[in-house]
């Protein structure tokens, strides 16, 4: 096959032209709306987060408010707790023996009736101690129908002692004085004999208690009362001091503490 005409060389096409037309209105606006969008939300993140760390440091003092509150309160309690234990003592300096406090013909008011003993007011607001005999008399307490339990003829110990000191109550406050913590200690010693020598110490809850010589007697005759005891030798110390960290679960719940 023959060709004819003149051939000159190949031509590229060239390329269609590029659009450089501004971007439209439409497209501008949805990028607006894009990047406020995004700033938005940043914004309701670091906001979110702000807060929640607010809310997280008030919360915090509030429970540390809450804490210091009820701290407050129980060391008013107890204030208010130790005040009225040590009202009680001080009311127990001013207690008198019962042919001091009572003039004849007074009239009394009972008090207590605990241990074998009563406590009574006279009308003019004094307190007295009355003896066993005296108490049984008045009829605030009953007759024993038979040997206390304490002097029965078992076998000694020092268990035993602290056993009959429980029979000792305090002439005001209605616990004995093993819970109150008067007893501080007790030995006891064999003698060549066979029997028991007890040694005691006690104290009292206010250093002029006025019933300090009463509860040692008490307690020198509970224990005396004990089978194979022949001595006992019951001394008020007042060192160390006592004070309510000495009072046992059962005094605080009777007092009112717990």
């Amino acid at each position: 096959m023959e060709c004819t005409g003149d051939i000159k060389g190949s031509v590229r096409p060239e390329p269609p032209p590029v659009d450089e037309r501004e971007p439209s209105p439409v497209s501008i606006r949805s990028r607006t709306v894009l990047i406020a969008l995004s700033v938005l939300f940043a914004v309701t993140l670091v906001t979110a987060g702000v807060m929640e760390h607010r809310a997280g440091r008030e919360a915090r003092q509030r429970s540390v408010s809450q804490l210091e509150m009820a701290l407050e309160t129980a060391r008013q309690l107890e204030a208010e707790r130790a005040d009225r234990l040590a009202l009680q003592a001080e009311m127990l300096t001013d207690v008198l023996p019962l042919a001091e406090a009572l003039a004849e013909g007074d009239r009394v008011k009972l008090m207590q009736a605990l241990g074998g003993t009563a406590t009574v007011t006279t009308s003019e607001g004094e307190m007295a101690r009355l003896s066993k005999a005296d108490s049984i008399e008045f009829g605030f307490v009953d007759a024993p129908v038979a040997t206390p339990e304490v002097a029965s003829d078992q076998p000694f110990s020092v268990d035993r002692v602290w056993e009959a000191a429980t029979t000792v109550f305090d002439p005001e406050i209605p616990v004995d004085i093993v819970e109150l913590g008067l007893v501080y200690r007790v030995d006891a010693d064999e003698l060549p004999s066979g029997g028991w020598t007890v040694d005691i110490d006690m104290s009292v809850t206010a250093p002029f208690c006025g019933m300090g010589d009463i509860l040692r007697q008490d307690l020198h005759d509970a224990v005396a009362a004990l089978s194979g005891v022949e001595e006992v030798d019951v001394k008020l110390v007042l060192d160390p001091p006592w004070d309510v960290s000495r009072l046992s679960d059962v005094a605080r719940l009777e007092l009112g503490m717990m």
